[in-house]
């Protein structure tokens, strides 16, 4: 799949009605780069994106920073994201959950337009600061933050794991 110059492309705030079309587009890349490794210690149901996940973080909403990406009304790519108070002193940041772009268009500038979505959206919140948690095992996905403007923040990232 290519892009053309009459295409038609816009970023559209994600609501419950795309979670159809992001779940296929998941799917797509899921099946073709599963995200279980080595260096996790999930199985690969758990990393099954649900549209439950997607609805617990109520898209529209106020605090939302969710966007598809839509090539002739067709989904080919999201950013699930959610404004959230975190740290000490609490700091209202935006945090981005997952970016995914269908894998026969990705490196065409899909997923950096989703960041900036994303970015104007915090800038009109008066939100300044943006995160996201990367497998630091990942280059692919760690250089492309990197290169869309995302440093290493120093943060450390504790996980606990609790026997169910």
């Amino acid at each position: 799949m290519g892009l053309s110059e009459t295409d038609t492309k816009k970023i559209t705030p994600m609501t419950e009605e795309y979670i159809k079309d992001v779940l296929t587009v998941y799917n797509k890349l899921k099946d073709l780069r599963p995200v279980t490794t080595k260096y996790t210690r999930r199985t690969p149901e758990e990393d099954t994106l649900t549209a439950d996940q997607i609805l617990s973080t109520r898209p529209g909403s106020e605090l939302d920073l969710s966007f598809v990406y839509e090539i002739n009304n067709n989904v080919v790519g999201f950013v699930w994201g959610r404004l959230a108070y975190v740290g000490m002193p609490v700091e209202l940041v935006g945090f981005i959950h997952m970016i995914i772009v269908d894998p026969d268009l990705q490196r065409k500038g899909i997923a950096k337009e989703l960041l900036d979505a994303v970015a104007n959206r915090c800038r009109e919140k008066g939100v300044n600061t943006i995160r996201t948690v990367v497998n630091e095992h990942d280059w692919d996905l760690s250089n492309f933050f990197h290169e869309a403007g995302f440093d290493n923040s120093g943060l450390v990232i504790y996980t606990r794991t609790i026997e169910t």
